[in-house]
């Protein structure tokens, strides 16, 4: 008998068919078919597949069944998934199908941290930064907001950048809060453009700068943007 003919094991037979539902299940979800998403995706979580223990457990979670959400998304967490490992950091911090647990939520916020995952990255440096579920570490906060600044995450950057700004956890430096505030800026972060137009008129370097990111910041809704823009303007009347 040539190999290719050498009949499925059960456990061959059940890998296949778990994505093949899986398959059926993202399209139904493609066409918002939700009923048959579900019908298809339950298959393969049953069968034992992460991904479509995650999906469901996402589709679930939009229809607010959060208990079975909460469940379907654990089972594919301790399988290694890492989306659903930070999700159910989300949901043990928000309380959402599991009782809140910011502690629970820590740990898997940073094992989807170490992992690569940007936006835990992010969330896990906040964590240590507040004392959240962790003891306050800020030297830990700026490393893993380095790791998802590196990433791309604008969250992360303003927040790296608010410690370079105050030396706190780094070495202090305003030209490396400036580029990291800049560069969550350009990805349209409020919050980033409102710390460097104030770091612009703090450092006395370029008002014109500190006036255009002020600005731009309360277009954006910045509040503290709104309350500092117009001490700017009046500044720069009395300048010209």
């Amino acid at each position: 008998m040539a190999e290719t003919d050498m009949p499925q094991t059960g456990t061959q037979q059940d890998n296949a068919s778990a994505l093949n539902s899986l398959h059926l299940g993202l399209r139904f979800l493609n066409e918002e078919n939700l009923r048959e998403a579900a019908v298809h995706l339950e298959a393969a979580a049953v069968l034992g597949l992460a991904e479509g223990q995650r999906r469901l457990g996402t589709l679930l979670l939009q229809k607010g069944e959060r208990f079975e959400a909460a469940q379907w998304t654990l089972r594919a967490a301790k399988q290694g998934d890492l989306e659903a490992q930070a999700c159910l950091a989300a949901l043990y911090e928000s309380g959402w199908g599991v009782p809140s647990n910011i502690v629970k939520a820590a740990k898997w916020y940073r094992r989807a941290a170490d992992r690569g995952h940007a936006k835990s990255q992010g969330v896990l440096g906040t964590y240590y930064e507040e004392g959240w579920g962790v003891p306050r570490d800020v030297s830990l906060a700026a490393l893993y907001y380095r790791k998802a600044a590196m990433q791309g995450l604008a969250t992360a950057q303003c927040d790296l950048g608010r410690l370079y700004e105050r030396g706190d956890g780094v070495p202090k430096s305003l030209s490396a809060a400036r580029r990291f505030y800049h560069l969550a800026a350009e990805q349209g972060d409020a919050d980033a453009m409102f710390f460097l137009g104030r770091l612009h008129h703090t450092e006395g370097t370029n008002f014109t700068a500190a006036v255009q990111w002020c600005r731009m910041a309360a277009d954006f809704g910045s509040t503290e943007a709104e309350g500092l823009l117009p001490a700017l303007l009046m500044e720069r009347r009395n300048r010209d």
